[in-house]
């Protein structure tokens, strides 16, 4: 006799982007999230959309097409505001220092801060990808509300900053060495209040995908000069939070930071050689045609 074996309901996932900086943190979970096949029910504030125009060239419509289903702020009516929609839980990355207050309060005015909500009442997990420093007391209370409420508060701690410059930057800036640029690019990170909690910047020509880690290893490895590849600051203020500060440095509030300078050699110019690779040394039409072929032969 056949027996007909129900599978098990998909999991669901929500994920909500609001309008602190890094974007990037909600977009790389939903391309996780759907390699993992979980199902992904995307909500962005409208402050969400507009940091999404600053910091990449992402339309809105391209970010709800990486989720499976997607809903406005405003609709308080969506299937995730109802505890009766049975979900693992919510992410929500990055979390702004408004959406985090919300929801340490309970003020469910938008369907993000709505379903964060319903999700603390039926007891699921609820992450916080706080993106704020300095912290002062009313964001420390908050925090704390938060977690008391039952949600976790993770503030990311990037290990690195990537940063990505053309291939005509020696024509576009007023130095034409690229000790004098990263030094400039560490200058003006460092100074700034993001970067307060980024401790290495590694900079790039535009022929290296920032986002394919085999990619960045590949450029710290050829392109990194072990004696001048680097530009150490000295005394500059971060973020407690990392692990392998001495207690020294924690007290302080001052340790050094780095940027690594993987950029082609000056001597080489604008003339980049060709990599010695399968993607890089034939037309992009065969690449592609291969890559078809071996997919069709199970080898990814």
């Amino acid at each position: 006799m056949q027996q007909h074996v129900t599978p098990p309901p998909r999991r669901r996932m929500i994920v909500g982007i609001s309008g602190a900086t890094g974007n990037i943190y909600g977009l790389r979970l939903l391309e996780v999230l759907r390699r993992l096949d979980i199902e992904t029910h995307l909500v962005m504030t409208k402050p969400g959309e507009r940091t999404l125009a600053y910091e990449t060239d992402l339309k809105v419509r391209d970010v709800r097409a990486m989720a499976d289903f997607s809903y406005n702020d405003a609709d308080i009516g969506a299937a995730i505001a109802s505890g009766s929609f049975r979900t693992m839980g919510m992410v929500v990355a990055p979390c702004s220092v408004r959406s985090l207050a919300a929801i340490a309060a309970g003020n469910t005015d938008g369907l993000l801060t709505r379903a964060a909500d319903v999700c603390l009442n039926e007891r699921r997990r609820v992450v916080l990808m706080f993106r704020e420093t300095p912290l002062h007391a009313g964001h420390i209370r908050a925090m704390a509300q938060a977690t008391e409420n039952g949600a976790i508060v993770f503030p990311p701690v990037p290990a690195w900053l990537v940063v990505t410059v053309p291939r005509d930057w020696r024509r576009k800036s007023r130095t034409g060495e690229t000790a004098d640029l990263c030094r400039r690019i560490g200058q003006g990170v460092f100074a700034s209040k993001a970067g307060l909690v980024i401790p290495k910047v590694i900079v790039l020509d535009d022929d290296v995908d920032p986002t394919d880690v085999k990619e960045l290893v590949w450029a710290f490895a050829t392109r990194c000069h072990p004696l001048l590849g680097h530009a150490v600051f000295n005394d500059i203020e971060g973020a407690p939070l990392l692990a392998y500060l001495l207690k020294s440095e924690k007290v302080s509030g001052h340790t050094g930071k780095i940027v690594y300078n993987c950029l082609a050699p000056d001597e080489w110019g604008e003339a980049l050689p060709m990599r010695a690779s399968f993607r890089h040394g034939y037309p992009a039409e065969i690449v592609d045609r291969v890559r078809r072929r071996w997919n069709e032969y199970g080898v990814s």
